[in-house]
């Protein structure tokens, strides 16, 4: 369980009362129980704290909340609520596939040993770079998409293995599950946000509506209207 913010508040200021203590009091420091209260106050309250300040933020960082928070990532939260039930984005958030808190990093995470500190470290790198320099036209993703991303949750769902368009000769589910076959490459989902349709269309409200994130059988109330070219399902 993640401490809560005031939690750390109180770790910080419990140890900022006993500094005040040790500089009022700089005798405490001569005895054995006055050397512990330092130790306490100096070096492992605040490292505590620090720690427990820097799991809550990064957990933070992975929520979509805060991934959409950027206004250069607006136009692809816009991609998760698209009427549209072809759009990758869109039939995963809205049918619950990803999680609707953790919507970005369900997908966008490298997993494994320590995937998601490298995917928050690069995201940390292009903060800097978009502050101190200039916002790009087209936002590039740092690596190749590889299907263990897919796979890590579709492999062995029935509607992912019986797919018509997982078959060969398209392409055989082995060549798929080896890596062979791109899921993103080949020609099958290609382009998954159409962020320049998302932004030539009328734009949909960034709260999600109240309640559930929406089916895609039936339109959430306030979700304005279909999203012209989003049917271009892909990556």
């Amino acid at each position: 369980m993640l401490p809560s913010p005031f939690l750390l508040d109180a770790q910080i200021g419990f140890a900022a009362l006993l500094l005040v203590v040790l500089i009022l009091r700089p005798e405490i420091f001569r005895t054995l129980e006055g050397k512990l209260l330092g130790l306490t106050a100096l070096f492992l309250v605040p490292a505590v704290a620090l720690y427990g300040g820097f799991t809550h933020h990064m957990d933070r960082a992975a929520t979509t909340s805060y991934c959409l928070s950027c206004h250069v990532m607006s136009e692809y939260g816009k991609s998760l609520r698209a009427e549209d039930a072809t759009s990758l984005p869109a039939s995963h958030f809205q049918n619950h596939l990803v999680p609707a808190d953790r919507a970005c990093v369900s997908c966008h995470a490298n997993y494994g040993l320590s995937g998601d500190l490298h995917a928050k470290v690069r995201a940390t790198r292009y903060v800097f770079e978009t502050y101190f320099g200039t916002v790009p036209e087209t936002i590039r993703m740092a690596s190749r998409y590889r299907n263990r991303e897919c796979l890590r949750c579709h492999l062995g769902a029935r509607s992912f293995e019986r797919s018509q368009g997982h078959q060969a000769p398209r392409a055989s589910m082995a060549s798929i599950k080896a890596g062979r076959t791109s899921c993103m490459k080949s020609g099958c989902h290609e382009l998954v946000h159409n962020v320049r349709d998302m932004a030539a269309a009328p734009s949909a409200p960034s709260a999600p509506p109240a309640g559930a994130p929406g089916d895609s059988a039936a339109a959430a109330p306030g979700a304005g209207p279909a999203l012209p070219g989003v049917s271009r399902a892909g990556s």
